[in-house]
């Protein structure tokens, strides 16, 4: 997510691509996108863990604190931002890869402003100010 985001012009830019880059990691690797939300099957106190689990929640906060931003959020709902857009991407992640939004998405089906995929940067910034519904 750091790498697909790194240089986005905007904070929708920013959320678009970090949404892009969690939905094809779900895509290229579904066995252990499986595995790394399968609580029980993981060790969290081991420390690498832990690190390497801190260094994805930052990516969410990094690109939701951009749109919080932009949205003129107050802390609690940022909070509450960065709880709906990993649940909404998430989501959308696990129906793809279970085979429920249809056939098979590729790379190319993933949110972006030419595709037919939910986009939640753009949801998230048509209420923006200055934006028309």
């Amino acid at each position: 997510m750091a790498d697909e985001s790194a240089g986005a012009p905007d904070p929708e830019a920013h959320m678009r691509r970090a949404s892009r880059a969690y939905l094809a990691f779900a895509l290229r690797q579904p066995s252990l996108f499986r595995l790394m939300f399968t609580q029980e099957l993981l060790d969290w106190t081991n420390p690498e863990l832990a690190a390497q689990a801190a260094k994805a929640k930052a990516q969410l906060s990094k690109a939701c604190g951009a749109v919080a931003e932009r949205l003129g959020l107050d802390p609690a709902a940022k909070r509450a931002l960065e709880h709906l857009v990993w649940a909404t991407v998430h989501g959308q992640a696990m129906l793809i890869i279970d085979g429920q939004l249809g056939p098979s998405p590729t790379l190319a089906d993933l949110p972006g402003p030419e595709s037919g995929c939910p986009d939640i940067a753009a949801l998230l910034f048509s209420q923006a100010p200055g934006r028309n519904p």
